[in-house]
């Protein structure tokens, strides 16, 4: 990794892009707060900012713009992180099977990851749009929040969100 990003950009420390990947899988299926990932590092958030752009160029990180049923008013204009691959956001964050158990939150984060990757490589090589694929991974989302809560979701709730 830090030989694709050294041919893509000069990067001053690059020590600290291991470990920013490291900070992202555990941020991954949550809204992107570049604030938060600078915040162990003596760099400036526009540098990292930056650093994330080469994490994506290289297919390690992902942002999933976000959803709204009406594109007037949107409550959430803040993208979601993804790391690329959720064998790898599993390796960084030293989870097995056993962890994921465990810990309904971080299976939450790691299955939404699962879904939002299957459904671009699905997109891939089909005319799948991308408005679809981020209003199944916010269904998801919501799936992860009643399972992290520990209940299931009633038999008369909505899959979906409700129009108005």
């Amino acid at each position: 990794m830090q030989r694709d990003v050294r041919e893509l950009a000069w990067i001053a420390s690059l020590d600290a892009v291991p470990r920013l990947l490291a900070a992202a899988a555990v941020e991954t299926a949550r809204l992107l707060n570049v604030s938060d990932l600078a915040a162990p590092y003596q760099l400036s958030r526009p540098t990292i900012r930056d650093y994330l752009t080469l994490l994506e160029r290289i297919f390690l990180l992902e942002e999933l713009p976000p959803w709204s049923v009406n594109r007037l008013s949107r409550l959430i204009k803040t993208p979601k992180l993804h790391v690329g691959d959720t064998g790898l956001a599993c390796a960084l964050l030293g989870a097995d099977a056993k962890t994921l158990t465990a810990d309904r939150a971080l299976l939450g984060q790691v299955l939404e990851t699962f879904v939002f990757q299957e459904l671009r490589r699905q997109a891939s090589g089909t005319s799948i749009p991308s408005r679809f694929i981020t209003f199944v991974t916010a269904t998801a989302t919501r799936w992860t929040s009643w399972s992290s809560a520990g209940r299931a979701p009633s038999r008369g709730s909505r899959s979906r969100p409700r129009r108005r």
